[in-house]
């Protein structure tokens, strides 16, 4: 039996957040930890509209990179958190926290969850690279999971 349940999906909009979360709450044992960020060079506008369903969904959650391609991943994660922060409930690093390194954002994700609690990895899903502006590095989110579950 295991002890904590986490689950790696390419949820990336509004839309694909609002589908998961609501599939997802009613087998919620306690807390649900969500880690994500937005994609770089796409539609800005839907970052603080994603922010308010984490804040409606999660209890606690991780600000990550997802693809930031050239796009400053300082200022994907600020829209992201408006929303958020909007809700009244998220205060930085009391229930929230930006940690820009992917790997860094799921292994603090895994160090706050406690028996019973779901963590939900947003964004790349089953994606085999994390690009950047100049860079497109071998990635998994899964083997990241497991790497930090081993530790």
């Amino acid at each position: 039996m295991f002890w904590l349940e986490i689950i790696v999906d390419y949820a990336h909009s509004p839309d694909s957040f609002e589908n998961l979360f609501s599939a997802v709450k009613p087998y919620l044992k306690k807390k649900l930890i969500s880690v994500t960020g937005a994609c770089g060079e796409r539609d800005a506008s839907k970052r603080p509209v994603m922010g308010k369903i984490l804040a409606e969904y999660s209890d606690l959650v991780v600000i990550t990179n997802d693809d930031p391609y050239g796009e400053d991943p300082e200022k994907i994660a600020k829209e992201l958190i408006s929303g958020l922060e909007e809700s009244g409930k998220f205060r930085l690093n009391k229930n929230y926290w930006k940690i820009l390194d992917r790997k860094s954002a799921i292994k603090k994700s895994i160090e706050l969850a406690k028996k019973g609690d779901t963590i939900v990895i947003l964004g790349k899903g089953a994606e085999q690279w994390q690009m950047f502006k100049d860079s497109k590095i071998p990635w998994d989110d899964r083997e990241i999971v497991k790497e930090a579950l081993e530790e």
